[in-house]
């Protein structure tokens, strides 16, 4: 995990019955600066019962990583023309 460079995001529940949410934190730990945790403490696996709470936050976090770089500059994703 230590050569994670990209934008990492990680959403857990703290319900999870099948991943314990120790796995969560520590993957997050050994990914470094890059990675970021949401806990949701009500949340089952993959937050399944949850989505309305996670999901439209989740999709700014994809906007404001895919619209700026790591270094805050512009990264111009293809389109079709």
């Amino acid at each position: 995990m230590e050569r994670v460079t990209c934008p990492f995001l990680a959403i857990m529940g703290g319900q999870d019955r099948l991943v314990p949410p120790g796995d969560a934190e520590r993957m997050v730990a050994e990914a470094g600066g890059a990675a970021e945790l949401w806990m949701f403490d009500e949340g089952n696996h993959v937050c399944n019962n949850i989505p309305y709470k996670y999901r439209p936050r989740q999709a700014d976090w994809m906007r404001s990583r895919l619209s700026h770089g790591a270094a805050g500059r512009a990264t111009h994703l293809p389109t079709d023309s």
